[in-house]
């Protein structure tokens, strides 16, 4: 097998991307007898791009002749994106504490979404 046949160079190349990302949160506490607290928490928003939202890369085959002049390759970020959070924290009137979270974001071509859970304990 060849290997680097159709190795690229890419040039070096940097974008800002701009962007308002309202939203409204809810969220509470809720104490037990037994000192535990529970807070939820959501978040419903959001993200829209200002101005140009396409990143641009600069390339050219790393076998290729230096007259051969660079390709341009281009794509176009979803402007608009709905985003939504979800959070429960769990503390216990010792020094324990639970976390579970889930997150995502939503738009016409992308769809981004995880979580996670965390248990600490203090000592």
């Amino acid at each position: 097998m060849r290997r680097g046949r159709f190795r690229l160079r890419i040039d070096d190349a940097s974008d800002a991307y701009f962007f308002a990302q309202p939203a409204v949160e809810l969220g509470g506490r809720w104490v037990g007898a037994d000192g535990v607290q529970v807070r939820p928490h959501l978040s419903l928003g959001v993200t829209q791009f200002i101005g140009n939202a396409t990143p641009t890369v600069d390339a050219r085959f790393a076998t290729g002749s230096a007259e051969v002049p660079a390709f341009r390759t281009a794509t176009s970020l979803d402007r608009t994106h709905a985003d939504v959070s979800a959070r429960l924290d769990v503390l216990t009137r010792g020094s324990l504490a639970l976390r579970a979270e889930a997150f995502g974001s939503f738009s016409s071509n992308t769809t981004t979404y995880g979580g996670g859970i965390s248990l600490a304990m203090g000592f």
